[in-house]
């Protein structure tokens, strides 16, 4: 820490009557299991800090009013939390989708009108969207031995991973006829996104 992180450090130390634990002072006011003389300013819990460290996740904002799932392919640190904050999502090893398709799929409105019911109402019209919610959310399988359907999910993953190519693009320094032709591009991939993930949508019904 005195090292690499000497502004935190000095911060931490500036609260140190606030931070310090109880097993550590008798003046401490937080419980932190585990915590030391050496590592009193440590978090009280993990927060799945380490849970999503070295593979591709979606970032979930939980508490929004529009959809927030970003992509996440560098690693990011967050802290997780099930009604607040963050929590993130990731495959398992045996899952056929990729985080492409999850992503369009939740962005779809026919899916937020469904997190819209199963999430918890707060003022100014944010929903809580964290992980009860979206682990209760009905969704609707893709058979990959069906010809129509494998070219409805390979036509979402590759339009999806055509906005971010887009989106890269638009972070260049580019003409305005440019970026105009590329934000032309991209709104008709999300349009052709959702339109096939509601084909998807009326397959279940």
């Amino acid at each position: 820490m005195k090292t690499n992180y000497a502004g935190a450090l000095a911060y931490l130390n500036d609260h140190y009557d606030e931070l310090v634990p109880k097993s550590v002072s008798p003046k401490g006011k937080r419980d932190v299991p585990g915590a030391t003389s050496d590592t009193w300013y440590q978090y009280g819990r993990s927060q799945a800090l380490s849970a999503f460290t070295n593979t591709p996740k979606l970032i979930v904002g939980i508490l929004s009013k529009n959809p927030l799932y970003a992509y996440d392919k560098n690693d990011m640190l967050i802290a997780s939390g099930g009604t607040a904050g963050y929590c993130a999502i990731t495959l398992k090893s045996d899952c056929p989708y990729c985080l492409e398709y999850i992503q369009a799929w939740l962005n779809n409105p026919y899916t937020e009108k469904i997190i819209s019911i199963y999430g918890s109402d707060f003022e100014n019209g944010f929903v809580s969207r964290g992980t009860a919610v979206l682990k209760s959310l009905p969704f609707i399988p893709i058979n990959f031995n069906d010809k129509g359907q494998k070219e409805l999910y390979d036509r979402v993953v590759s339009s999806t991973r055509l906005i971010y190519e887009i989106n890269d693009r638009l972070q260049e320094n580019v003409s305005k006829s440019k970026k105009q032709i590329l934000e032309r591009r991209k709104k008709e991939m999300i349009y052709q996104i959702e339109k096939s993930i509601n084909q998807i949508y009326e397959m279940g019904c």
